[in-house]
Parts: C-alpha cells; structure tokens; sequence
C-alpha cells in the first residue's frame, strides 16, 4: 500500500504547500478549515508560502481560497526569485490571479522587490503587459513614479526603453508623473530611452506632453533625443523633433562635441541632414572637440556627394574652415580622398579659396593633386582664376616641380600651360632653373610630403653641436683625471 501524498496530520505545514502546489483545491479547503494551521508558513529550500506555489503554479482557484483568510500575508518574498506573488503572478502573465491579489486592501503595490530591484508596476511596464498596468493604476494607492532601487528606472523608463506603446500611453494618462526624470545609469530621460532606441511611436507620445524637456541629454555622453535620431537616421523621429519649436538643434555631445548635424553628415544620412539645414537657426560650421571637423568636412571624409551638396547651399556654410588635427580645408580633404565629384561640388562656391595650404604640411590643393598625379582634379583647379599655381608646397617646390619629379606627365602637361599664362598676365621674374628639381614627395601619416635632406644651414649647425658636445665630455674626462692623480 502506498503512502498518502500529504502526512496523516492536519497541521502539518507540508500538507498545505503540497496542495496548493499541486492545485487540489478540495484539499486546501479542508486543511483551512484546521483550526491549528498556519496558511503562511513557508517551504525550507524557497521559502515559498502556500499562496506563492498557488501562484506560481496558476491555480487561481487555490489562490481565491487562500486569500479569504484574513491571516494570510500575501506580501512575503520567497529566496529563490525575491519576489512577491503579486511579482510572480505579473511576470508569469496570470491576470486573473493578479485580480484576486489587488482585492486585498493589504496588499503592498509600491514595494521594489528585493532581486528585481521594481515595483510590481515597473515588472509590468517593463513586460509590456498593459493589462496587468491599467488594473494596477486603478489602484488608489498606486504610486506611477517610483524610481527602482538599482538604477531609479521608473515604470516610464522601461516602457519608453522597450517601446510598450500601450503602457506608455496609460502612464503619460497620469498627471503624477515626471516625465523627465533621469535614471541614474546612464541619466537617460525616458524621452532619449525612445530616441535611442529608435522608438518613433513612443517618442510621438512623449512629445505630447506639454511639460517634456526635449533637450535633456544623458549625464555620460550628453547626447540628446535629436542627436541619437540624427546619429541613427531616424528620419521620422527627427521630424517629430523637429515640431517643437524648444528643441536645440546644436546641442553637441559633451564627450566629441558632435552637433546632431555633424554626426548624421558624418554617417551620410541625406534626409536627415536635408531637415536639419531647413532650420535657420542650425549651425552647419560647428566642428567636434577633438579634430574641429565641421559638418561639411565630415560629409568629404564620408564620401557622400549628396550630403556635401545639401550643405554647400547653404550660404553661411564656411568651406575654407581647417580641421585643427592636419590643417585640411574641405578642398584639400577631398583632393586627399581623389574624389573627383567633391571637389567639383567644392568648386562651385565662389568664396572657396582653392589656395589655402594645410598648416601641418604646407601642400595646397593643386600641389597635392598635382604630387598625386590627379589629372581630372588639376583640371578643374586650373580653371579657378584666383588660383596661384606658383605657391610652393612640401618639397619647396612648385606644383609643376613636383608633378615632374615625380613624373605625373598628365599634371605637368596642364600646369605647364597654366604657369606659362599667369607668367605672362603677371610678368614675373624669371623662374628659378631648380624649379624641376627634388624629391617626389610621398603621402604618409600626418605629413604627406617632405623632403627627409635637411638643408646645408641645419646640417652645419647639427655638426657644430655634435662637435661641441665631443669636446665637453673630453674636458670633464681630463678634470677628472687630474683630480685622481
């Protein structure tokens, strides 16, 4: 004969975990009835209650027989999950069960649990069960705003974060929540939770709210909303933005100082950057904190003909503004890349200076296009009347030398005609006979071209150093010599 399934005495407190596991509701309801039975103690390995198991296990029958109990305490945590049943009843989906939990006027609703560090409405909005939120905000002592004890998420935060319309949409209902609250990680609004993780709907909805701040950036970075929808390509998301008239369009990230124009004309997102320059009040010429790269020298190093075009009609667009790491205008930066269709776009603005050199190495555009051996860009530089054809680069030669030194006969057939004219407009002095001779300079990191022979002047002076240095160290030798003896 085999043993009964529960022990032969009423009071044991096995008897009712097993039932209430097992969902017997004809034997739970028999054991309450014992006089000597405590409904809520609790299993030895989980510290699991009764109604926990009942939960667990979603016996909504035993559940509903288990809280007509008076002593029951339906707020215990087991060791297992840390949570309560009303957690555990939320997070396995049981919506009936968490019906029966919140008819109890002791149940606790705004307690974070101890592992998951949130309130049951947190668990919820952070599910996306908008069911499980719109009967916990029926609750009158329901507290919507309470930050988590780990990070201070609060329940807007996840929805926003894991774009939960439904639930985003009840939360924004309440008029006793901040919308603009950071969480402590990162210092994420739930605004720039949507933003940046792409969530237009969620961010249409947070927009809304006339108390929104849609410029707070987070406390690591200091990106905004627009900055991660410009970063990203959202193009909906931008124009939403957009809508409000107290968005800050040149709010820069703290850590590069990217404007959210700099970053989508770095990442060549055309649509993006044509609805940004709609603005009148975007600053196209603001350049990031390491480099000081402008929007339209970002769009020239990303190869993006389109973005640069959209930039250029702009008028207060500065395209003779340097980088600060090699000294590179947008020109020289687009002859460095041998982009052709750039450099024709560049060229087009009047007020271009196709004459500035990079400070860090002295080459202008004709000179590096010409070292290169770039026939299609020489061409188009030579037809600029303000361009000086005769500044020397480098090398301490001309465009001219230094196409022939390194035998670019395409380059030395179009400069050579164009020296020969400004020669006779300019009527100039003879040009020097060692105009053709030197090194051919070679692009390499940082510089580009360089003659690697210092000139007569240095190497003497190096040798006067040197020879003074030899004859120092024999003196001390000698002094030192004489004091022994």
């Amino acid at each position: 004969m085999e043993p009964p399934p529960y022990p032969e005495t009423e009071s044991d407190p096995t008897q009712l975990l097993r039932a209430a596991e097992d969902g017997d509701e004809g034997a739970v309801k028999l054991l309450l009835e014992g006089q000597d039975i405590d409904p809520n103690a609790a299993d030895i390995k989980y510290s699991r209650t009764p109604l926990f198991w009942a939960v667990e296990q979603g016996h909504e029958g035993v559940v509903k027989l288990l809280l007509q109990r008076e002593d029951i305490d339906p707020n215990t945590t087991d060791t297992e999950y840390g949570q309560t049943p009303l957690e555990r009843a939320i997070l396995q989906g049981h919506l009936g069960i968490v019906k029966l939990l919140l008819g109890r006027e002791d149940i606790n609703v705004n307690a974070p649990g101890p592992k998951s560090h949130m309130t049951p409405l947190g668990q919820a909005a952070l599910a996306g069960d908008a069911r499980v939120v719109e009967l916990l905000l029926e609750r009158e002592d329901i507290n919507p705003d309470i930050p988590g004890t780990k990070h201070s998420m609060k329940p807007l935060h996840s929805a926003a974060q894991r774009g939960h319309v439904g639930v985003v949409k009840l939360l924004l209902e309440r008029k006793d929540i901040d919308p603009n609250t950071a969480e402590t990680e990162y210092g994420r609004t739930p605004l720039l939770w949507a933003a940046q993780k792409g969530h237009n709907r969620v961010v249409e909805l947070l927009l809304e709210r006339e108390d929104i701040d849609p410029n707070a950036g987070d406390h690591k970075d200091g990106t905004t909303p627009l900055w991660w929808a410009a970063n990203d390509g959202h193009e909906g998301m931008v124009k939403l933005l957009l809508k409000r008239e107290d968005v800050n369009l040149n709010t820069a990230d703290t850590k590069y100082n990217f404007t959210p124009l700099g970053r989508a004309a770095q990442r060549g997102h055309i649509g993006v950057v044509e609805l940004l320059l709609e603005r009148v009040d975007v600053n196209p010429n603001t350049g990031d904190a390491k480099y000081g790269r402008t929007p339209l020298i970002l769009a020239v190093r990303g190869g993006s003909a389109e973005v640069v075009g959209l930039l250029l009609k702009r008028e207060d667009a500065n395209p003779n503004i340097a980088d600060i790491q090699y000294g590179r205008t947008p020109l020289l930066w687009a002859v460095h890349r041998r982009d052709t269709g750039v450099v024709g776009l560049l060229l087009k603005r009047e007020d271009i200076n196709p004459n500035i050199a990079d400070y860090k190495c002295g080459g202008t555009p004709l000179w590096w296009a010409a070292q290169f051996g770039h026939v299609e860009i020489v061409k188009s530089l030579s037809k600029r009347k303000d361009l000086y054809p005769d500044l020397r680069g480098p090398t301490a030669q001309t465009a001219l030398g230094v196409a022939a030194s390194c035998k670019r006969a395409g380059a030395v057939e179009i400069l050579s005609r164009l020296e020969y004219s400004h020669r006779l407009l300019r009527n100039p002095a003879s040009e020097p006979s060692e105009r053709y001779r030197g090194s051919c300079g070679h692009s390499g990191p940082g510089c580009g071209a360089q003659s690697k022979k210092a000139p007569p002047g240095v190497r003497a002076c190096y040798a006067f150093v040197i020879i003074s240095f030899i004859g120092l160290l024999v003196i001390i030798f000698v002094l030192i010599g004489r004091i022994r003896n």
